[in-house]
């Protein structure tokens, strides 16, 4: 992880990058798996990306979506995702 967050410092288009791969894909554990990702490495894009999907999934008709959590290897509801995210940059 180390090397991830080394990479993340010198070259801030990967996170960028990682940012609109979560935009594009409406997959749900694509778009829990990056924020989480991005947000285990204090990104500055991490809340707003939160926020952004959060809503989306909010804005979302039909049965609720599950995404694997991949800090806990759990499948788990995308919303929640998306929130325990935001809780944890929110203090």
């Amino acid at each position: 992880m180390e090397a991830f967050r080394a990479r993340l410092k010198r070259d801030p288009e990967v996170e960028e990058t990682l940012a609109q791969l979560a935009r594009d894909n409406d997959e749900p554990s694509v778009r829990a798996s990056t924020v989480r990702l991005l947000a285990s490495m204090s990104t500055s894009q991490s809340q707003d990306l939160a926020e952004e999907l959060l809503a989306a999934e909010c804005r979302r008709s039909g049965p609720p979506r599950f995404a694997l959590d991949i800090l806990t290897n759990r499948i788990r509801p995308a919303k929640e995702l998306m929130r325990d995210v935001l809780r944890t940059s929110n203090g």
